[in-house]
């Protein structure tokens, strides 16, 4: 590769990772963004009580088998939460409800079939797991575990969700503590 060729895909490469932070900001939304709803995604931090603790749910990737937590585009006429709670059935089979507020944000870039890829800005929304079916939309494509807090913050592939999962850990749960509270 010559030097010119060098330099263009270098500049290049800077102005798709600052496009990317731009849509994951907000500030940009890609063309052909499924179901019309931009780069905003919503997880649920599936949760339950154990021994005094709490665990949460990670569930694995359907490509690359990584260890995240239930998320996916917002559903049409549902409210974000709500969208979060249905997530959290079809992946992993949990049921219960949900806080209508988040408890914290992370980023990432979601690689969507052909090769393409869109910032994504994704709100997670604590809800108490109550019910785990037998058969779900997507059992037999993922797996699942429960983790202490701190234990999934260090095993979770996504960075800024490990940081996330980590500050949560390291306040003692009290807030997601209060807003399961809320749940029960």
């Amino acid at each position: 590769m010559n030097a010119i060729a060098r330099s263009s895909s270098g500049r290049s490469a800077r102005r798709r990772r600052r496009r990317l932070e731009r849509q994951a900001a907000g500030g940009d939304k890609p063309a052909g963004t499924p179901r019309g709803e931009g780069a905003r995604q919503v997880a649920a931090l599936a949760c339950v009580r154990t021994r005094g603790a709490i665990e949460v749910l990670l569930i694995s990737s359907r490509r690359r088998a990584r260890w995240i937590i239930p998320k996916g585009w917002p559903h049409g006429g549902r409210s974000l939460a709500q969208s979060a709670a249905i997530e959290a059935f079809e992946e992993a089979g949990v049921d219960g409800p949900v806080h209508p507020d988040p408890i914290g944000q992370f980023n990432y870039v979601k690689q969507l079939d052909g090769a393409r890829d869109i910032a994504c800005s994704v709100l997670v929304y604590p809800l108490l797991v109550l019910e785990h079916r037998l058969e779900w939309p997507e059992k037999s494509e993922r797996r699942l575990a429960w983790y202490e807090i701190g234990e999934a913050a260090a095993l979770v592939d996504d960075e800024e969700l490990g940081l996330l999962l980590g500050q949560l850990a390291r306040r003692g749960d009290e807030r997601l503590t209060r807003m399961l509270g809320a749940l029960a």
